[in-house]
């Protein structure tokens, strides 16, 4: 799957479609195509793609299904950062493995690129580690990432249940924060978002994210993620929700399901980033301050202006 999703040679994905059986519909079909259409009739609705067109059953509850690698998984020179942008760091924090991080920013226009990420090892899948680097190393390890983008300034945000668990007498973030402070780069983070009662924390970032992920005025995508970044494209693609196997679940779409917890983590910074109250920085419009003060300087007061008049007809007489 993964091989053959990164182009490598001599992998492929291979589909066929039952109606390529069919005598008259396919090519060199065998079967009448009233049996043909009696069998696709038979399967069930969460089946029938896969069963019928040869389309991938594992990812058919996929939860960002929008996502397209032609449309999303974009060149870095095509969606450069924009002067002005905001600048996210994302980071959702481990004991076990490595933390997963994005950065990214958000244009004046309003575009989101996630152009970075950590960590940089691509040599396997994020899930695929079984261990993590200290808090000193990963510090480091941010630090390096951002001194390729130089004179930025960042908005950070880190998981707001783990990073504000305790380790000693510290909060995790606390953590983060004295260690950045003292390799000379303080990052200060703040929590994550947390929905309202009336809606579940991750559907509602769910909703945030497509909403993202859909096209802006201009036809492109509102969410674009610079293709260095293979753990975030490989998250967003690999998370889907459980196929319900038991009896109880006959009548349950694949959509209802559970999230298959394995693939989630670089999901969850997307979800943080997307719920963060995503704003471009407001451009300060400095000739309209000028013409401002100097409507301000022209307005007279009444009676000045009539005391003014008074002595004028005084001078006259």
């Amino acid at each position: 799957q993964q091989a053959s999703d990164d182009g490598v040679a001599g992998y492929h994905h291979l589909k066929a479609s039952v109606y390529d059986a069919c005598r008259d519909r396919g090519k060199r079909g065998h079967l009448k195509s009233d049996i043909v259409d009696q069998m696709v009739e038979g399967y069930d609705a969460e089946e029938r793609e896969a069963r019928a067109f040869g389309e991938f059953a594992y990812f058919s509850g996929r939860i960002y299904d929008e996502l397209d690698r032609n449309i999303h998984f974009v060149n870095p020179e095509d969606y450069p950062i924009q002067s002005g942008s905001r600048i996210f760091q994302v980071v959702d924090p481990h004991d076990s493995r490595f933390s997963a991080v994005i950065w990214a920013s958000i244009s004046p226009k309003g575009r989101v690129t996630i152009f970075d990420e950590y960590p940089n090892d691509t040599s396997r899948p994020y899930w695929e580690f079984s261990k993590g680097k200290t808090i000193e190393e990963e510090v480091e390890g941010w630090i390096n990432v951002e001194k390729k983008y130089p004179h930025k300034e960042y908005t950070r945000i880190m998981d707001r249940i783990f990073g504000w668990q305790t380790r000693g007498q510290r909060f995790l973030f606390e953590l983060y924060m004295n260690e950045s402070g003292k390799q000379g780069k303080r990052m200060a983070f703040t929590k994550s978002y947390q929905s309202s009662a009336k809606e579940g924390e991750v559907q509602f970032g769910h909703k945030s994210v497509r909403q993202l992920i859909k096209p802006m005025d201009d036809g492109k995508p509102g969410l674009v993620i610079h293709n260095n970044c293979y753990h975030t494209w490989n998250g967003l693609i690999h998370y889907i929700r459980k196929h319900e196997t038991t009896k109880a679940s006959t009548d349950r779409g694949a959509g209802m399901g559970k999230i298959v917890e394995k693939y989630k983590d670089f999901p969850d910074v997307v979800r943080f980033l997307a719920c963060s109250g995503l704003r471009p920085i407001e451009k300060k419009n400095i000739y309209s301050k000028k013409i401002a003060d100097f409507k301000k300087f022209k307005k007279r007061d009444p009676d000045t202006e009539q005391s003014n008049r008074n002595s004028r007809s005084w001078l006259q007489s």
